[in-house]
């Protein structure tokens, strides 16, 4: 009877164990995730974050986003702050299911492994940020010689101005030195 004692507080033991294990194998886990799990994008995002249960530590983590080429369209910037790992984007123009693969490593825990999609549908036309030039239906003025007139009519006036000068000064100061000579 004792060794059937035994045998029962050692399965006791060994099965709490088991039933232990897998609760405490990974003590964090995901809480969120931007753009979350099954998303839909018409946007491209400007980063990923996931968010864990715990806190991560600074290095040995990484976010990786590929599209459905299988090319990677992290920028390869990755932020961890707390429980958040966040990693910069490239911009996205295929449409189609994207996968983000992370592995985070927590202060307390082992790493955390696993991976997402989101799809991504690119809108028809990408527009673009310069301006395209457009046709006017007014046509432009063809130069008739007005501007032309006006610079003629200036010079006219200038040569007008600078000969009624020289007339005034003879006027003026050549009458005063006719009379001091007749002195």
């Amino acid at each position: 009877m004792r060794a059937l004692q035994r045998i029962g507080g050692i399965g006791g033991i060994f099965l709490s164990l088991m039933v232990i294990s897998p609760a405490t194998a990974h003590a964090i886990d995901i809480a969120v995730t931007s753009p979350a799990a099954g998303a839909v994008l018409t946007l491209t995002p400007n980063a990923i974050s996931v968010t864990t249960t715990g806190p991560l530590i600074d290095q040995g983590n990484s976010v990786v986003v590929t599209d459905p080429n299988g090319v990677e369209m992290s920028d390869g910037s990755l932020v961890v702050s707390n429980t958040t790992a966040v990693a910069g984007m490239k911009p996205l123009t295929l449409s189609g299911i994207y996968t983000v693969t992370y592995t985070l490593i927590s202060e307390t825990d082992g790493p955390l492994t696993g991976s997402y999609d989101f799809t991504f549908k690119a809108p028809g036309v990408i527009s673009s940020a310069t301006p395209i030039p457009s046709t006017s239906s007014t046509p432009m003025p063809i130069n008739s010689g007005g501007t032309s007139g006006f610079v003629f009519v200036i010079l006219f006036l200038a040569v007008a101005v600078a000969a009624f000068l020289i007339w005034y000064a003879q006027q003026t100061f050549g009458r005063s030195q006719k009379r001091s000579r007749r002195k």
